[in-house]
C-alpha cells in the first residue's frame, strides 16, 4: 500500500496536535493550588518503578482437501515482551525500556516467514529544571532486529540464508524534554545517528549504500510520545521520531510513526492493533506502512 507523502505529513500533524491538546488539557486540569505545602523530607531519595510484560499470539486455520470454499492453511505464532524502569533521585532521574517483538507465520507447505521483527531499546538520563515539567535530557536509543533473510540466486535452486541480529541503528540525542505528565512528552534536540550491518548484503536494508557497512551523521532529532487509557479496557500508546541530517534537505527527515491499540477483553487476553508507518528517503522514496491485528494472551511479571 502506498501513501502519499504529503498526505502522511498532514496527517500526522494533525494527529500531533490532537494528542498534545489532550495532554496539554489534562495537565491543567490536574493542577491544584495548595497554599498550605508539606514538605517531603524523603524527597531526595531515590525511587525506582518497574514494569514488564510478557505477551503470546497464536493463530491458526486448517482445512480439508475438498473445502469447497477454498483456502490455505496457515499458522502465525508472535511473541513480545516489554521492560520499563524509572529511577528519580531529587532533580534527577532516569528512564529505561527494552522492547522486543518477534512472530513467524506459514501459509499452506511454504516455509516459515518473518511476520514481526523489533529490537527496541531507550534510555534517557535527565536534569529536571525550576518548572519540573522541563529538563535537560540525554538520550541513548537503539533500534534492529532479531535476523534478516538473504537470498542467492547464483544457481538454479538458490540458497537462503538466515543472518542472525544483522544489523542496526544508534541515536545519540542531547536537548530539552517538556513532560506535563505521565501521559505525554516532547523532546528535540542535537543529535548523531550510526547504522551499521554485519554484513554489506543487507546493507539497503538499513538505508546504507551497496558494499557499505557503518555510516556516522549528525542532525536533529525529535520525539513525541503519548500513552493513556481513554476507558477501563481500551489503551493506546503512540510515538513520533524524527531525525533530520545535516547534510539532506528537510524534506529526507527520517520518520517512524507507530501505533498501537490495546483493548482488554479478559484478565489475560486482549486483541492488538499496530499500524506503523516509515519514511526513510535512504531506503525506499515511499511511506513503508506495517499493519497487524491479533489476539493473544498478556501477562504483567511487574
Amino acid at each position: 500500500m502506498k501513501v502519499n507523502v504529503k498526505h502522511f505529513w498532514l496527517t500526522s500533524l494533525f494527529l500531533l496536535l490532537i494528542i498534545t491538546g489532550i495532554s496539554l488539557q489534562s495537565a491543567a486540569q490536574e493542577t491544584v493550588i495548595d497554599n498550605d505545602v508539606e514538605i517531603d523530607e524523603d524527597a531526595d531519595e531515590l525511587t525506582s518503578e518497574y514494569d514488564w510484560m510478557f505477551g503470546l499470539n497464536l493463530s491458526q486455520n486448517s482445512y480439508s482437501d475438498n473445502w469447497s470454499g477454498g483456502g490455505s492453511d496457515s499458522f502465525n505464532a508472535e511473541g513480545r515482551t516489554s521492560f520499563d524502569a524509572r529511577f528519580t533521585e531529587d532533580v534527577f532521574g532516569s528512564r529505561h525500556n527494552i522492547d522486543l517483538r518477534y512472530g513467524q507465520t506459514r501459509v499452506g507447505g511454504s516455509g516459515f516467514e518473518k511476520s514481526n521483527d523489533r529490537i527496541r531499546i531507550r534510555n534517557q538520563f535527565r536534569r529536571k529544571f525550576i518548572d519540573e515539567r522541563w529538563a535537560a535530557a540525554i538520550n541513548v536509543n537503539f533500534d534492529s532486529q532479531f535476523e534478516q533473510k538473504i537470498e542467492e540466486n547464483e544457481d538454479e535452486n538458490g540458497t537462503t540464508t538466515r543472518l542472525f541480529f544483522p544489523g542496526g541503528e544508534v541515536i545519540e540525542m542531547l536537548g530539552i524534554s517538556f513532560e506535563p505528565d505521565r501521559s505525554f512528552e516532547a523532546q528535540a534536540g542535537l543529535s548523531m545517528q550510526q547504522r551499521f550491518v554485519r554484513d554489506s548484503r543487507v546493507a539497503p536494508t538499513f538505508g546504507l549504500d551497496e558494499d557499505q557497512t557503518f555510516r556516522n551523521e549528525a542532525g536533529f532529532s525529535t520525539v513525541l510520545s503519548f500513552s493513556r487509557e481513554f476507558l477501563e479496557s481500551f489503551e493506546y500508546s503512540g510515538y513520533i521520531e524524527t531525525f533530520s541530517s545535516f547534510d539532506k534537505p528537510i524534506m529526507d527527515t527520517d520518520v517512524n510513526f507507530v501505533n498501537e491499540v490495546i483493548i482488554d477483553i479478559h484478565r489475560y487476553f486482549t486483541v492488538n492493533f499496530d499500524l506503523e508507518f516509515r519514511y526513510n528517503t535512504d531506503v525506499d522514496d515511499d511511506i513503508q506502512t506495517r499493519q497487524i491485528l491479533s489476539v493473544g494472551f498478556r501477562y504483567d511479571i511487574l
